[in-house]
C-alpha cells in the first residue's frame, strides 16, 4: 500500500473479513480512491463543512464523490460521513489538502479580507 493517508495504509487490514461481510450484509459497496481525490475531499470538508480532517479521515468524502460520479449515489440522497481522524492527527497531510496558507494582514484590513472569504 502506498498512500499519503497513512492511517489506512496497511497491506493486510485487521478484520477485513468482518468489513466485507458487513458491506455485503447491508447491500453496501466499497470503492478505491486516489490520494488526489482524498486531498480534494479534505479540502471540500474544510471549506464547506468546517471539518478539519486528516487524509485518512477525508477518504470517506473522496469515496462519496466517486460514487456520485459513478451514479451509485444520487444527488438527492442523504449520506452520513464518519470522519474518523482530525487534521491535528496528521497536520502535514491535512496541509497538503488545504494547499498554501493565505495569511491575512492584521487589523481592519485583515478583517475586511476575511469577511470577503466567508
Amino acid at each position: 500500500p502506498t498512500t499519503r493517508a497513512d492511517s489506512i495504509s496497511v497491506a493486510w487490514p485487521r478484520d477485513w473479513l468482518k468489513a466485507v461481510r458487513g458491506v455485503r450484509r447491508t447491500g453496501g459497496t466499497m470503492v478505491a480512491v486516489s490520494d488526489e481525490a482524498i486531498f480534494e475531499g479534505g479540502l471540500l470538508l474544510g471549506s464547506y463543512a468546517g471539518v478539519f480532517a486528516e487524509p485518512a479521515g477525508a477518504a470517506c468524502m473522496a469515496g462519496l464523490m466517486k460514487l456520485r460520479e459513478e451514479g451509485t449515489v444520487a444527488a438527492d440522497e442523504r449520506v452520513a460521513l464518519f470522519v474518523t481522524g482530525s487534521g491535528l492527527k496528521d497536520v502535514e497531510g491535512a496541509a497538503m489538502a488545504a494547499g498554501a496558507p493565505h495569511p491575512l494582514p492584521r487589523g481592519e484590513e485583515g478583517l475586511a479580507a476575511l469577511s470577503r472569504l466567508v
